[in-house]
């Protein structure tokens, strides 16, 4: 075929294409989510402060061209993502908040976060009324502080029906890496076991970590490694040991909580002190007349005093628990 023929047989291939009408034309193909407030989102580096608890937005519907979609005027649904998961989580179906969209656009939206941390960010998404979009969009990043052992064990309120049951982070993924007492806090190690080891966050009497220190209410967490603990080095986790940190996924096990798949980190040459190691919390009679008391000291040492104690068999002997 001589490249002439071949010019005009392209030629009329191509005239013979027919150009449907785009499917998505008329229709919302995304939303835009401006934030208003605050300013300065904070970055990795400079975390927002902790009385940072509201932030304000408008959001837009646009079409295929990027263009204000006014044909919108219904609501969208809000959610707030954090440690890896949206709150609430997305499969219940019920939103943190609904914004109401008119002509494509929201007023200025102010939004209560829930206790947020780590790179959090503003999900919306149009799926109300009988014909949504189903169209997404997420707001600029905001930057707040890492979780403490605190922010995973205390319930956001005592008092709640699910307070000695469910985490506040259940279902996050987190990483803990310094203490809830700056300067003068360590993470220790309190107890070693056959399927993980406890860990406490205590206050030390200075910034050298000179013992005794102490661990508050909700300063304790169990990291579940399922065998025996390793760090990252592949060093066994020893009690005592100051540990630079964990992460791991928050689950909650018969009113448990666990870092379940953790990572823990540690020094080449870890600090070891088992002065350090918190006192153990004294069990009282009144404990069973205000059940908190059992879940502020979770996974941290308990004494009983006074106690009969039933003879130890073989379990105790092959788990030490």
């Amino acid at each position: 075929m001589s490249r002439l023929h071949l010019l005009c047989l392209i030629a009329t291939l191509g005239a013979c294409v027919d150009h449907e009408p785009s499917l998505l034309a008329g229709k919302t193909t995304s939303l835009k989510v401006d934030l208003i407030a605050p300013a300065d989102p904070g970055s990795q580096q400079n975390r927002l402060p902790d009385g940072t608890t509201t932030a304000t937005v408008k959001i837009t519907a646009l079409d295929e061209n990027g263009d204000t979609d006014t044909s919108v005027s219904r609501d969208v649904d809000l959610y707030v993502g954090f440690l890896g998961t949206l709150t609430p989580a997305h499969e219940k179906g019920v939103p943190f908040q609904k914004v109401p969209l008119t002509a494509g656009v929201s007023a200025a939206t102010t939004v209560n976060l829930p206790p947020t941390f780590g790179a959090t960010f503003l999900w919306v998404e149009d799926v109300e009324g009988s014909d949504p979009s189903f169209a997404t969009g997420t707001s600029p990043q905001l930057w707040f502080r890492d979780p403490w052992i605190y922010d995973i064990q205390k319930p956001v309120s005592e008092t709640a029906v699910n307070a000695l049951t469910d985490s506040p982070l259940e279902n996050k993924t987190v990483e803990v890496t310094t203490s809830h007492y700056g300067a003068m806090g360590r993470l220790v190690v309190s107890g070693v076991y056959a399927t993980g080891y406890t860990l406490d966050d205590v206050k030390c009497q200075d910034a050298s970590g000179t013992p005794p220190c102490q661990a508050g209410y909700y300063d304790h967490a169990f990291i579940y490694s399922y065998s025996k603990a390793f760090d990252q080095n592949g060093n066994p986790i020893v009690v005592g040991e100051n540990i630079d940190g964990f992460q791991g996924g928050v689950s909650e096990f018969d009113g448990l909580t666990e870092i379940g798949f953790p990572q823990s980190f540690a020094a080449d040459a870890p600090v070891v002190n088992a002065a350090q190691v918190s006192a153990p919390a004294i069990i009282d009679a009144s404990w069973f007349a205000q059940d908190i008391m059992f879940e502020r000291n979770e996974a941290g040492l308990v004494e009983v005093d006074g106690a009969t104690l039933c003879p130890l068999d073989s379990d105790y002997t092959t788990y030490n628990q």
